[in-house]
C-alpha cells in the first residue's frame, strides 16, 4: 500500500476524519503513528471527542486501541489519564474543560497504549497545535469525530484523510457515491480573485454577500431570495456560515443564473451541501470555491461491517478508485507494516 506518511509528506497537521463510525479513522490514526516512528518523526496526537477506548462507549463493540511511541505528544482529559498504559510526563493544563475533565498535554516517556478526550471546540485546537509544535513535534494527528469533518477545517489541518466503509451504508453504489462526494466537496478549489477576497474579508455580518461584475456589493439576509435582476450580474455569493441545501435554495429561487456565478464559504468543511443539490448547481452553471482550501491525502476504504455482510475488499477499493482520483487505502493493509 502507499505510505500514508508520504502522501501527507508535505504537511504538518493531518486530519483523520469519518463518514460513519468503524470506518477504521483508529486504525488509520495508528498506522501514521507507526510510519512516524518508523521515519523517526515526532509525532503528537489529540482527538475531537473521544479514541482510543477498548470498548465503544455507544456501540459497546470492540475497538483497536491507540498505540504510542516513546516521545508522542499526547492531549486527554484529566479522567482518562489512569486508563492511559504508558509511563508519561505532564507538560501543561491547557483550561480547557470537557465532561471528562480538562485537557492536559503528556509526553510518552515509554510505549503503550492510551484514550484520547480532547478539545470539543475546532476555536480550541489550534493554541493545543501551537504548544506542540513549539514542544518539537513534527507531525501533528488530530483524530476527528464521526460524521463531522470541522476537523478539517484550515485552521485546524493541512491536510485531511477521509475514512469511509461498509457501516456507512449496506449498498457498496451508495457509500461510493457520498464518500466521492464528500471528497470533492473537501477538495474544493481556493478563490483567486484579490479583489473578491478584500471585499470579502471586510463583511462583518451575518447575512449573504453579493458581489457582482463591476464589484459592487449587496446584503441580503440569509434565506432571502436574492432577486433575478441582481443575480444576472453577480460574480460571487459569499455564505458566512455553513452552506446548506436549503440555504441555496433560498438565496438561488428557481430563476436561471448567469453563467459564471459561484457560491464562495470560507472553508470546505462548512460546504454542506447534497449530491443532488451538487448536481443541480452544475447544471446550472453555478461553481463552488472557498476561501481557505485544504488538500485531501487520500481515501481509507474499510471492508468490514459490524452489522452485516462484509463487502468484497477489493471491490470496495476499485469501485471508489473509479470515483475519485485520490489514491484509495484499504484500511485492512493499514495494520500491516
Amino acid at each position: 500500500m502507499d505510505s500514508l506518511l508520504e502522501l501527507t509528506a508535505c504537511f504538518d497537521r493531518v486530519s483523520i476524519v469519518g463518514m460513519c463510525k468503524n470506518a477504521g479513522k483508529t486504525t488509520v490514526l495508528n498506522r501514521m503513528l507507526k510510519e512516524c516512528g518508523a521515519a523517526g518523526l515526532n509525532a503528537a496526537l489529540c482527538s475531537v471527542g473521544r479514541d482510543g477506548e477498548k470498548i465503544d462507549v455507544v456501540t459497546k463493540q470492540k475497538k483497536p486501541e491507540i498505540l504510542i511511541n516513546e516521545g508522542t505528544l499526547f492531549a486527554t482529559a484529566g479522567s482518562l489519564i489512569s486508563s492511559c498504559e504508558v509511563e508519561k510526563e505532564r507538560l501543561l493544563s491547557t483550561g480547557v474543560r470537557t465532561a471528562l475533565g480538562e485537557v492536559i498535554v503528556y509526553r510518552a516517556i515509554s510505549r503503550g497504549l492510551i484514550e484520547l478526550s480532547g478539545p470539543s471546540m475546532n476555536s480550541q485546537l489550534p493554541t493545543l497545535i501551537r504548544y506542540f509544535q513549539s514542544c518539537g513535534a513534527e507531525k501533528v494527528l488530530i483524530d476527528g469525530a464521526v460524521s463531522r469533518k470541522a476537523s478539517s477545517s484550515p485552521t485546524v489541518a493541512s491536510c485531511t484523510i477521509l475514512c469511509t466503509g461498509a457501516d456507512y451504508n449496506s449498498d457498496i453504489e451508495a457509500v461510493v457515491a457520498d464518500t466521492a462526494h464528500a471528497a470533492a466537496l473537501l477538495s474544493t478549489e481556493a478563490l483567486q480573485d484579490e479583489r473578491a477576497k478584500a471585499i470579502i474579508a471586510s463583511h462583518k455580518e451575518r447575512s449573504v454577500l453579493l458581489i457582482s461584475n463591476d464589484y459592487s456589493q449587496a446584503a441580503y439576509g440569509l434565506y432571502e431570495t436574492i432577486p433575478e435582476k441582481d443575480k444576472t450580474s453577480a460574480k460571487y455569493a459569499y455564505f458566512p456560515g455553513a452552506l446548506t441545501d436549503r440555504l441555496c435554495e433560498s438565496a438561488l429561487g428557481g430563476g436561471q443564473t448567469a453563467e459564471g456565478f459561484t457560491l464562495v464559504s470560507a472553508y470546505a468543511s462548512k460546504l454542506m451541501i447534497s449530491r443532488g443539490m451538487a448536481a443541480k448547481l452544475a447544471s446550472r452553471g453555478i461553481g463552488l470555491l472557498v476561501l481557505d482550501p485544504v488538500s485531501v491525502a487520500c481515501i481509507c476504504v474499510n471492508p468490514h461491517c459490524t452489522s452485516g455482510p462484509d463487502f468484497d475488499r477489493e471491490s470496495l477499493r476499485s469501485k471508489m478508485q473509479g470515483a475519485v482520483s485520490l489514491p484509495v487505502i484499504n484500511v485492512a493493509d493499514c495494520t500491516l507494516l
